[in-house]
């Protein structure tokens, strides 16, 4: 996100939990935290811009669990609102879609009896804080709710635009989930989808219903299951996310909704980012850093982690960015190209 802001010549203030290697490119100045800390956050901002005369982005992970409406205050926020996020990470949520006959899988805070439901979190984010039901305890958090899983669907992901109640569809993309993990829900790729044009329509119409009904703005992203001839509508996610790599290469300027919406429905390239997990303890030692330096060359890579960075089984290491005009062949290279670093990192 960084790299596609300073881009568009934005001097970058960066407040994040993991710092990646090449951040410091593209940041005036960066501030770490340990974890989420609402008030950490707000002290910091207040240094950075007192007089709130500065725009603000809020990303994943940080979306997913504010609390505090001056966060954001009177800055221009080049993403969603308090008051949008708060009604989307709420049971307001699905209130708003059963108002509006959105369809969506069947949701409750009562327990099913049947064992083919999960158990999500609000602050989900990527496929985290998510269990089947009958690995949860029965009294569920007061954020957590149950959701009826829709076996075998195909899952999809719609990124897109939103400014002034308008919305353009950047990319469409099949969502991969995580075979190497112990949790099966993260999400471990995005991979560009062709569709046909009345596919695309129906797209569009949803698009257009929950940005108008949740009054989105800047970057989103909705997730959805085709199931059984029928869309449904699983969550929104209303922050910037894992495709803005993609996004990138499919506009010059995502900030300019004119120019990021989708020239073609078919694309004669497929574009791929995948997450690359642990599935052991990592330690960056100086080889492994030494061989971080060189995945970094090839321009293929990003979020990279630092020397001496620690990352545990399930914990993400990196992203892998590829590209191919077919889609198997596609699908091989991330095969190959995650086996070679895997393999490496996890040896010593």
């Amino acid at each position: 996100m960084a790299r596609e802001l300073h881009k568009l010549k934005f001097t970058i203030f960066a407040l994040c939990i993991h710092k990646s290697l090449n951040l410091k490119k593209y940041c005036k100045k960066i501030f770490t935290l340990k974890n989420f800390d609402e008030q950490k956050i707000l002290t910091i901002l207040n240094l950075i811009d007192p007089k709130n005369n500065k725009k603000i982005l809020i990303g994943s992970g940080f979306a997913e669990e504010i609390t505090k409406k001056n966060i954001i205050a009177n800055r221009q926020n080049l993403g969603n609102d308090y008051e949008t996020i708060s009604k989307i990470k709420s049971g307001l949520f699905f209130k708003e879609l059963e108002k509006n006959n959105i369809t969506h899988p069947k949701s409750t805070r009562s327990r099913p009896e049947s064992s083919d439901w999960l158990v999500k979190s609000f602050t989900s984010a990527g496929g985290t804080k998510i269990k089947k039901i009958d690995e949860s305890k029965k009294k569920l958090k007061h954020d957590e709710y149950y959701q009826k899983l829709l076996k075998n669907g195909e899952l999809l992901s719609v990124q897109f635009f939103c400014k002034n109640n308008t919305a353009f569809i950047q990319c469409i993309c099949e969502q991969l989930m995580s075979k190497r993990t112990k949790n099966p829900f993260l999400i471990e790729s995005l991979i560009t989808k062709n569709v046909t044009s009345d596919f695309f329509k129906k797209l569009k119409n949803l698009v257009n219903r929950v940005s108008y009904i949740f009054k989105l703005n800047g970057l989103n992203n909705i997730d959805l299951v085709l199931y059984k001839k029928k869309i449904y509508l699983i969550e929104i996610n209303p922050r910037p996310g894992l495709s803005m790599n993609i996004i990138s290469q499919l506009s010059k300027d995502f900030t300019n909704y004119e120019n990021s919406k989708l020239k073609k429905i078919s694309k004669e390239l497929y574009f791929s980012t995948t997450i690359l997990y642990a599935s052991k303890k990592i330690l960056i030692n100086k080889d492994n850093f030494k061989f971080i330096k060189e995945l970094d060359s090839t321009k293929n890579f990003s979020e990279l982690p630092n020397i001496y960075d620690k990352i545990m089984p399930d914990e993400p290491i990196c992203l892998l960015h590829l590209k191919s005009k077919q889609r198997d062949l596609l699908g091989e290279k991330i095969e190959k190209m995650s086996y070679k670093v895997l393999s490496h990192l996890e040896k010593y």
